[in-house]
């Protein structure tokens, strides 16, 4: 029947009367194997901290992000062409730039990369997604900076080459902070274009002010009523600046001013936006299912939503993040190895259940079989 705790219940009181027969009932279905697959939870997990990458104050775009938006159909001398955004997201204030290319191939994707490096300046850390042409720049680039280590002459530049790192699969979540600026991306463009259809070169002058539009978003609405409010206290003036130009003392002035209004919106941008970022994460509770361990079996979640079609795992590794928390496991499947985030794993405990079920067999009465048998 496996019809839950209700209609298992008035079924066997069709016949007998058993005292706590709800208490009973729901123990037995507990422990049955097949309500437990289709009524198993994913594990869940304390939120992490933010990186440091996200917190400290860094030149720009040294810390960013990379995904791809689109297609985008441009008009190609009369014939209609797919085009794509690379979008480059700093991850502390969220800055962001736009490149648009003409296809999703490697190369296309260097090109854009190499324009953006000689825009906004090297970068030391990228997050991206598992995109075939990310996984694929990201070899391409690794064997290049393996490269020009070897030469003397590009010495600095070996010592400061990039350190990549791809999120883990079927996780986007990983990657919220550059996930939420697709969706302004998009939005923006499509109430901008409509059903229009642009050249290449007028597509990309759109993506320069859409992207100049969304980096002078502000922190809180208030900052456009207060605007007059939030003038520095002692403004910069040309005027002042060529009359002290010319003595020492006063350029020591002007650069300790600029360092001492740098560290004034550094700490208004922390206790403003970061303490926002809090309220966008629950509290979790992770003693709703205890912690996964080597060896144990669960479900692995799959597109379709029947559990039954689901495959099963065995866990090989665990990942632990910054915190000792884990949030990520290595699982051995009949496809081979794979990586899946605690959301995607549903625990079966199946030799916990076994105990169980067979420590209930000896312990249950004569009614408590009836049950059993009707399941």
């Amino acid at each position: 029947m496996h019809g839950g705790t209700a209609s298992t219940l008035a079924h066997v009181r069709s016949n007998y009367w058993i005292p706590k027969g709800r208490q009973l009932v729901k123990k037995v279905i507990r422990n049955c194997f097949i309500c437990r697959k289709y009524l198993t939870k994913p594990i869940d997990q304390l939120t992490s901290p933010l990186p440091s990458d996200r917190t400290n104050q860094t030149p720009a775009f040294s810390v960013c992000s990379l995904d791809f938006v689109g297609p985008l159909y441009v008009n190609n001398f009369g014939e209609l062409q797919k085009s794509y955004i690379v979008l480059f997201t700093y991850g502390v204030t969220k800055a962001l730039h736009l490149e648009l290319v003409s296809d999703m191939a490697t190369n296309s994707f260097l090109l854009a990369f190499r324009r953006f490096l000689a825009r906004r300046g090297n970068c030391k850390v990228i997050y991206s997604g598992n995109a075939k042409t990310f996984l694929k720049s990201k070899k391409e680039i690794e064997n290049l900076s393996r490269i020009l280590s070897q030469s003397m002459v590009q010495n600095f530049i070996a010592k400061e080459r990039i350190i990549w790192q791809n999120i883990i699969e079927k996780s986007p979540w990983w990657g919220g902070f550059y996930e939420r600026l697709v969706r302004s991306v998009k939005e923006s463009l499509h109430k901008v274009l409509g059903k229009a259809i642009l050249s290449f070169e007028e597509m990309t002058t759109i993506l320069t002010e859409i992207e100049a539009v969304l980096n002078l978003r502000p922190l809180t609405p208030m900052h456009f009523l207060n605007f007059v409010q939030n003038q520095p206290t002692y403004p910069v003036t040309f005027a002042e600046i060529s009359e002290n130009a010319s003595t020492k003392s006063s350029l020591f002035k002007r650069k300790k001013y600029q360092q001492l209004l740098l560290k004034q919106l550094w700490h208004r941008w922390k206790k403003q936006h970061l303490l926002d970022l809090r309220t966008a994460h629950s509290v979790k509770n992770p003693e709703t299912h205890p912690e996964l361990k080597v060896g144990d079996v669960v479900l692995i979640e799959e597109n379709t939503k029947n559990k039954f079609l689901w495959k099963l795992g065995k866990i090989e590794r665990t990942l632990q993040g910054r915190d000792n928390k884990t949030r990520c496991y290595e699982l051995n499947t009949s496809g081979g190895l794979l990586k899946r985030t605690v959301q995607h794993l549903y625990p079966l405990e199946l030799w916990t259940v076994f105990l169980q079920i067979e420590k209930t067999f000896r312990t249950l009465n004569f009614y408590s079989f009836l049950i059993y048998c009707f399941i």
